[in-house]
């Protein structure tokens, strides 16, 4: 399962995770991830990242930090902890990356 401050604001399963990532890519196809650092403790890994992306002909990035959650060995929760703010802003600055938002809810439906 994965929570965040996104839509849809919770996914399960690894084909909605797996879709959820499609999507995005498809709106933001140069979008990657650089690991900050990470601390794992019992059941719990924590992520610290910096997404990277160009939307609108502008880069944009934002810090994320995801709590995975384990049982039995699996990761059974991720929670995404970021601000929006940004990549919203970013998607309704011009009209070229209205048009990638877009993209990106099309292609969302499209999977549904």
């Amino acid at each position: 399962m994965l929570k965040a401050p996104i839509r849809p604001p919770v996914s399960r399963g690894k084909q909605a995770a797996r879709r959820g990532f499609e999507v995005a890519l498809h709106g933001m196809p140069d979008l990657r991830a650089d690991i900050q650092r990470w601390r794992g403790a019992g059941d719990t890994l924590f992520i610290e990242l910096t997404f990277r992306a160009t939307i609108g002909g502008h880069a944009i990035a934002w810090n994320n930090v995801d709590r995975i959650t384990f049982s039995g060995g699996i990761a059974v929760e991720r929670v995404a902890f970021f601000d929006p703010t940004i990549v919203r802003r970013a998607f309704f600055r011009n009209f070229a990356a209205f048009r990638q938002l877009r993209r990106m809810r099309t292609a969302g439906r499209e999977g549904r």
